[in-house]
Order: C-alpha cells, then structure tokens, then sequence
C-alpha cells in the first residue's frame, strides 16, 4: 500500500476501529493453498527419493511375497484374506515408503517456516530500523488493545530503501516498518496506515506472506530431492 492511496479513517463512511471479519481474510486462501502445494511437493519428492533408493529392494519384496502367499485368488471370499496376508508381507517396505515422503513434506515445511523467519527478519535489519516515535507507539499500543492482539507488535521506522510501510516476522511479535517519509504526514493519514498495518497483522496476513516467501526458497531443494540417489555412487543402497 502507497503512502499516497491512504484513506483519512475519520472520513464518512471509514470502516470502524474494530473489524468483526478479521480472520476472514480473502488472501488467507491462496496463502494456504501454497502451502498445501510445498506438503503435497514433499510427498512427491519423499516418494521418488524411496524409489531411487530402495526400488530393487522393494521389487525384491513383492517377489517373495508374491512367491510365498502365491497369485491372488479368483475366488472373491478367499481374496479378501490374501489381502491381508499380502499387505502384513510387504509392509516393511511400505511402511519406509509412507514415512520417507512423509519425512520429506515434514521437513519442507520446516524449512519453509525456517526461510521465512530468516528473510523477515533480514528484510527488517535491511531497513537499517530505529525505534519510531513514542506517539505512534502508543497509537499501536491503544489499536492493538481494542483488536485484541495478546502483544502490539514492534513499530519502527526504516531509514533506508523503505517507500512503504509493510509488516514482517512469524506468529510471536511481528514488526511494522513505516517509511520515514510517513513521519511528516497529517495524523489522519499516519494513524490510516497503522490501522492498515495492524488489520494485517491481527488477520494473519503477515505472518502466512512471509511463510508463503519462506515456501519459494524451500521448494527448490525439496525438488531437488527427486535427483537424489540416481547414479551409480547410490547402487548399494538399492
């Protein structure tokens, strides 16, 4: 948001202090499913890793079961039993399959959540920040009050490469970064852009943006994943 778009919210017909649809963000959609991309990106990697890995050790297993229990009965009151008998056969390699894909959308999202605290809190050091004035912080203080937020975030001003105000950091305590061009604006439009500020960060935007950057830089390596094993450095593990 531009300094220049701000809204007086004193003016006729400006949207009241407290804001009933918080939590209904229309971003917070997207923002998920993204994220529901990097689990489901996970899987797939963790997948094809056991593949790479261990698929002539699980081609090994199919063949002995198949080779103990026999070819699956035509019979449909027989088959139900043979399916048990195969699946208890074959679990040891299923159940490495299941828990290395899910071991790999773990930590994908770990990382994820990891990249997005390190780049909010590089992005705010960036910003070479000092503490704004003690008017605006009482300002966040009161809002954060009527909002209902347990702690009012950090508010500073960026003294360098900072055009727009924005918001940064995980769940705990996140930082509001005004410009310092804001500081010589009129009271209406400085208070306009800590309540936009504080709708973001009370709605969960902040947070779930910034996981969403941490998500782009997790996704690469969690890709890379799939490479992993092929050649003939990994035959012994097969």
């Amino acid at each position: 948001m531009t300094i220049e778009a701000v809204r007086d919210p004193h003016a006729p017909g400006a949207p009241a202090t407290t804001l009933p649809a918080w939590r209904q963000s229309p971003a917070r959609g997207g923002y998920l499913t993204l994220i529901a991309a990097l689990l489901v990106a996970g899987l797939f990697a963790g997948n094809t890793l056991f593949l790479n890995l261990f698929s002539v050790r699980m081609g090994q297993t199919y063949n002995g079961c198949l080779t103990a229990l026999g070819s699956p009965p035509t019979v449909l009151e027989q088959l139900s039993a043979w399916q048990v008998r195969w699946e208890a056969c074959v679990r040891p390699v299923t159940t490495l399959q299941q828990m290395m894909s899910l071991g790999c959308a773990v930590s994908a999202l770990l990382l994820g959540a990891a990249s997005s605290v390190a780049l909010a809190s590089w992005q705010v050091r960036r910003a070479r920040p000092v503490r704004a004035p003690e008017s605006i912080q009482a300002r966040v203080r009161g809002l954060a009050l009527q909002w209902g937020l347990r702690r009012p975030p950090r508010v500073v001003v960026g003294m360098c490469r900072v055009r727009d105000p924005y918001s940064a950091g995980g769940p705990g305590r996140p930082t509001i970064v005004l410009p310092p061009g804001l500081l010589g604006r009129p009271d209406s439009e400085v208070d306009a852009v800590i309540r936009h500020e504080l709708a973001h960060v009370a709605a969960g935007d902040a947070t779930l943006a910034w996981f969403v950057r941490g998500i782009w830089i997790a996704l690469l390596p969690v890709l890379l994943l799939r490479f992993l094993g092929q050649g003939p450095a990994w035959s012994g593990w097969r």
